[in-house]
């Protein structure tokens, strides 16, 4: 579902959803979204069909691990 991770300034990031899996499903971002905060994790949908993830600007390596098993498990949701 992931086409790629993009970086920006600090620890801005997106995870860019695939251009396949988008014209599948038009409505796959706002369904990650959701899931995403199910899973703690807030986000937001991008009109590239991106979603930015901005985490706080101090963070330790738990806070890491969290953030992106957050985002695996929201992942494997939205293919089930």
């Amino acid at each position: 579902l992931v086409s790629e991770v993009r970086t920006g300034a600090g620890l801005l990031a997106a995870v860019q959803l695939d251009r396949a899996a988008l014209t599948a499903e038009p409505a796959l971002p706002g369904r990650m979204v959701a899931e995403l905060r199910r899973q703690g994790v807030l986000s937001r949908a991008l009109a590239s069909g991106g979603l930015q993830v901005s985490p706080s600007l101090v963070i330790d390596a738990a806070f890491v691990d969290e953030l992106t098993s957050g985002i695996a498990t929201a992942l494997e949701a939205v293919q089930a």
